[in-house]
């Protein structure tokens, strides 16, 4: 009987785990189908032209290069 107690216990946890889990992986998935609005595309870039700008832009990209993923790198 406690065998079967312990193994009723094992399988509701793991069917927890798993429901959570699932639910985290379909959050990303989602995410991922996100679009920015059409509003965006009226928006200008207010550095654009000042080369001070575009040299500290360049130092942070290269500097978050060692943080993400390699398959997320694209330069």
């Amino acid at each position: 009987m406690a065998i079967m107690r312990k193994n009723i216990t094992i399988l509701i946890v793991f069917a927890l785990v798993f429901s959570v889990t699932s639910k985290l992986f379909a959050q990303e998935a989602e995410w991922n189908k996100w679009v920015a609005p059409k509003s965006a595309n009226d928006m200008r870039n207010p550095f654009k032209g000042n080369p001070s700008a575009t040299a500290q832009g360049k130092k942070m990209f290269r500097g978050m290069l060692c943080v993400m993923p390699r398959n997320e790198r694209r330069r």
